[in-house]
């Protein structure tokens, strides 16, 4: 697996430059001239510096709930009652898991965040320093401070989630939980082909999925799923497993041809229907499914509990941050 260091640093160079792309485009330079607010992501800086550079009132939102990046200026996190992130901890911890918990908390404040401050100054801000000229960003410590000072400007922050997901703490004024706007009631299925599969599948179906961005690039472990399928499910239940298009053909050559296709299966012994996309809010709204394995990303565990569908969790690209 690569490391993370290295994909935060990719990820901010990239955004980096569309953002100078993008501000520096006059379409895009007039709209904001006459922009009176701006909705943001919390995650993408860009929409941040725009309003910094044009002084347009602003409002972020985040999709994975209060973790460490976000949770300044939103209220405290005393390590006694609220678990670090990624601690796997509950609020109901012993005085050993609560010291621990100080200790990971303090790890992350004073290693973890500059760490990423950092390099979020040397990828995104840095090189956007013609823009923002206005900033001493030249040091460090004047980068951290122009990063805390934008990001901080926010008057309304967002949270696209619902406060039963959150640990017993205090919340700012300016703090909402507005729930996900992904989990709705399900529509009918419009495709006809994934339809029929869904149909045809009477003991229920299983959804596999690692949303939008995973791969299930490990084989090893990918097989061990295809095997665990083959011999632990009922007959006549089924599973949708989106895959990417690079993914899926060696998925059906490796594990269609050679395991998973059995002599009495669906549409013509279809038991895996592989899709590059799916509707992934109605199908866990059917009535037959029967269970979700996901990468335990937000939106995904979300719509799962909204619908009432159980989880299994599987950290193909180490997320479950919704789990």
């Amino acid at each position: 697996m690569q490391d993370p260091l290295k994909q935060i640093q990719l990820i901010s160079r990239l955004e980096s430059e569309g953002c100078l792309q993008t501000l520096q485009n006059s379409d895009v330079q007039e709209v904001l001239r006459n922009t009176e607010f701006i909705v943001a992501d919390a995650a993408f800086h860009c929409s941040f510096v725009a309003a910094s550079l044009y002084s347009i009132p602003l409002a972020w939102y985040t999709i994975v709930g209060l973790i460490p990046p976000i949770l300044e200026g939103v209220g405290p996190s005393p390590a006694a009652n609220v678990p670090t992130f990624g601690s796997a901890l509950s609020d109901n911890m012993t005085l050993f898991e609560a010291t621990k918990n100080w200790f990971n908390s303090k790890t992350i404040q004073w290693i973890g965040l500059p760490i990423i401050v950092k390099i979020i100054c040397e990828e995104v801000y840095r090189p956007l320093n013609l823009t923002l000229g206005k900033h001493d960003i030249n040091t460090f410590s004047g980068c951290g401070a122009v990063v805390r000072e934008i990001t901080s400007r926010s008057g309304i922050k967002l949270v696209l989630s619902d406060l039963a997901f959150e640990f017993p703490r205090d919340i700012a004024h300016n703090v909402q939980f507005v729930g996900n706007p992904l989990a709705t009631p399900a529509a009918e299925i419009s495709d006809d082909k994934l339809s029929k599969f869904i149909q045809s599948a009477t003991a229920g179906f299983v959804v596999i999925s690692l949303g939008n961005h995973g791969s299930w690039n490990s084989r090893d472990r990918t097989l061990a799923i295809a095997r665990a399928l083959r011999t632990q499910l009922p007959e006549n239940v089924r599973v949708i497993w989106k895959v990417s298009g690079a993914d899926k053909d060696w998925l059906q050559q490796e594990i269609v041809n050679q395991s998973m296709r059995l002599e009495k299966g669906g549409n013509d012994g279809e038991v895996i229907k592989y899709v590059e996309w799916m509707p992934q809010n109605d199908i866990l709204g059917h009535v037959n499914c029967k269970c979700f394995v996901t990468h335990g990303g937000m939106n995904s565990v979300q719509q799962a509990a909204y619908h009432g569908v159980p989880v299994v969790g599987t950290a193909f690209q180490c997320v479950l941050d919704g789990l």
